[in-house]
């Protein structure tokens, strides 16, 4: 899912897990990653399963080492 796919179906409410894990997936730099973190933040700030989902499940570390 592309930041735009995002945004666009997200303008208001929480985003789904599956959605938020295709999002931070598709970044392609740190850039894009921590613009990507700020759509997400910006619909009331990080989901409560951010930190299992992105962090703990080793989903950032497998993304940023492409980079």
């Amino acid at each position: 899912m592309t930041k735009t796919e995002f945004v666009a179906k997200y303008t208001t409410g929480r985003p789904t897990e599956a959605d938020v894990v295709a999002l931070m997936e598709g970044s392609k730099s740190e850039r894009e990653w921590n613009d990507n973190c700020d759509a997400v933040k910006r619909l009331g700030g990080y989901p409560p399963f951010w930190y299992p989902a992105i962090m703990m499940s080793g989903l950032a570390h497998r993304v940023q080492a492409t980079w």
